[in-house]
Order: C-alpha cells, then sequence, then structure tokens
C-alpha cells in the first residue's frame, strides 16, 4: 500500500519490465523468474531462494525491485517483472538486457537499457530514455 505519489526504482541484469497505471493506493509486483543452469547448476534452489525473500524493499512511498546483493544468486537469473502503479509515479529502470514497457504515470521518467528496446506512451511530464 501507498499514500500519494510514488518513487519507483526497478533494476534487473537480464529480464523485461512493464510498467502500467494501476489502483491509486497500491504497487502490484508479478515476477517471472528464469534461472539457467549452464556451467552453474542448481536453477531451482536460486529461483527458490529469490522467492522465498523477493527483491523487493519498500519505505513508505518509495519502492525498490531488483536488488539482489549475493551475485551468486544472480548469475544467470533472468527476472522479469511486471507493474501496476498509481498514475503519480516516479519511475526510474533499467535493464542490462530486456525490453521496457511504460504506459500511463505522470513521471518524471528514467528509463534505460544495456540491449533492448524502450516503449513509453501516455506520460505526463519529464522522460529520459536511453536504449
Amino acid at each position: 500500500k501507498v499514500t500519494g505519489a510514488v518513487n519507483l526504482d526497478v533494476t534487473t541484469g537480464s529480464g523485461s519490465v512493464e510498467v502500467r497505471r494501476g489502483n491509486s493506493n497500491e504497487v502490484r509486483v508479478n515476477a517471472r523468474i528464469h534461472a539457467n543452469e549452464w556451467f552453474f547448476g542448481n536453477a531451482e534452489e536460486r529461483v527458490r531462494r529469490i522467492e522465498q525473500n523477493p527483491p523487493i524493499e519498500q519505505n513508505g512511498n518509495t519502492i525498490h525491485i531488483g536488488r539482489i546483493s549475493d551475485p551468486e544468486l544472480r548469475r544467470n537469473i533472468s527476472i522479469s517483472y511486471e507493474l501496476e502503479v498509481p498514475a503519480d509515479t516516479e519511475l526510474r529502470s533499467h535493464t542490462g538486457s530486456g525490453n521496457q514497457t511504460v504506459d500511463g504515470i505522470k513521471g518524471p521518467l528514467d528509463v534505460s537499457s544495456g540491449s533492448g528496446g524502450l516503449k513509453i506512451t501516455n506520460l505526463g511530464d519529464r522522460v529520459r530514455a536511453d536504449a
């Protein structure tokens, strides 16, 4: 639950990010986790660890999504996020490899992708986009 403007920071090394306008008093997060066992094994265990302790931190209306401090846990993991946020959301979002779609929020936005496309529609404020 949130009250008022949301300050949202989303990071994923590999995976897509979709942000769209939802209810004014909540942020909904849906994540799809995929792990590649190539050379690093035990993918199911790493996925289970992420599911048990999702990389979501909230302090009031400030929310950080995608921070995984353990480098071994991050290795060969792809997490895609679908987010529903209030229209009054300031968004910073970065993907290392993955597309991003943002629709219907006021911003401002700072969106970047190392390798992936950006689709930004129906925005109200400043936009900085880098792909």
